[in-house]
């Protein structure tokens, strides 16, 4: 994570995060990004690009397991969990 720290400090954040927001809820949810988000705060960050996008719970789902699939090699078992 310190290394991505580090890199959001010499070229910022170069892929935005991807929030959604519930009825009811006033604050947003991260969906995708929190490797990101993580380290621009430990970078000193106020500010990350982000794109705000309304998803029921079934792609909300699918977008994080995207994500974390082409992050890090899951195992078998965190794969099948993910897909179920």
């Amino acid at each position: 994570l310190e290394s991505l720290a580090e890199s959001i400090r010499v070229h910022g954040v170069l892929q935005p995060l991807v929030l959604t927001s519930y009825p009811g809820n006033e604050n947003y949810t991260l969906i995708a990004g929190e490797r990101r988000w993580r380290a621009a705060q430990m970078a000193g960050l106020s500010f990350v690009p982000a794109v705000i996008r309304p998803v029921g719970e079934q792609e909300r789902l699918e977008l994080a397991l995207v994500e974390n699939i082409q992050r890090t090699n899951l195992g078998p078992l965190e794969l099948a969990e993910a897909y179920h």
